[in-house]
């Protein structure tokens, strides 16, 4: 995976955030690397790291130049009100915006790469990302509509529902992941797709309206 022109660390907000967030006997190690001028939005909610090593920067938040991004003017975007759980190394991209409301919960597995520029994850119930997944730039996950709509009884009809992605998922760029849905593992999601509906099948690559475009296929970052 070819990165360009990886940034500088911004130390004083990078000791900030691991004081914040994380205990004293992990935040002394900085495991947690914040890049550049990365906006803190809001930082009220919760931050646990579950990874069987701390380490230096094995989390780095808004270092790489991938996709679109475009250095003078982008920023990786953090608004924490509710759950952040990262079970291991992950590297958010210059460019994403990530917005965990309160009470809701976002879990990020083991090496997960958002390479940023423009791609955006919206949780306000619950988005699990698993393992050794790739999500390009342009990207849109949210499990929310933001907006009610009711029936003619006054029920909410469109509640919000938990998003599931399984391990080793390549997510392409342009795609809108929206709530409900659950990938399953080892699949592709081709570009410029909006996903909808569930996927069972592992080792396939899914187009828009969750249409099913090869499978018995690997992939490889």
């Amino acid at each position: 995976m070819r990165i360009k022109n990886p940034l500088k660390i911004n130390l004083i907000k990078t000791i900030f955030f691991n004081l914040k967030y994380l205990p004293l006997n992990q935040a002394v190690k900085l495991p947690i690397y914040v890049y550049r001028d990365v906006p803190f939005n809001r930082l009220k909610g919760n931050i646990q790291l579950n990874a069987p090593q701390v380490y230096r920067g094995m989390i780095k938040i808004g270092n790489v130049i991938m996709g679109n991004a475009d250095p003078k003017y982008q920023r990786a975007i953090l608004e924490i009100d509710g759950t952040i759980v990262f079970n291991g190394k992950a590297t958010i991209g210059l460019g994403t915006k990530i917005s965990v409301k309160e009470h809701a919960s976002l879990f990020l597995g083991n090496n997960i790469w958002v390479t940023g520029g423009n791609t955006t994850i919206i949780c306000n119930k619950n988005i699990m990302i698993n393992d050794d997944c790739l999500l390009s730039w342009d990207i849109l996950l949210m499990d929310t509509d933001f907006h009610k709509i009711l029936n003619s009884d006054n029920t909410i009809i469109n509640k919000e529902k938990p998003i599931h992605i399984g391990k080793h998922v390549w997510i392409g760029c342009r795609t809108t992941i929206l709530k409900g849905v659950s990938i399953a593992n080892n699949n592709v999601i081709a570009a410029n797709s909006t996903i909808t509906k569930s996927v069972s099948t592992e080792n396939c690559i899914i187009g828009r309206n969750t249409e099913m475009l090869k499978t018995g296929i690997e992939w490889k970052k």
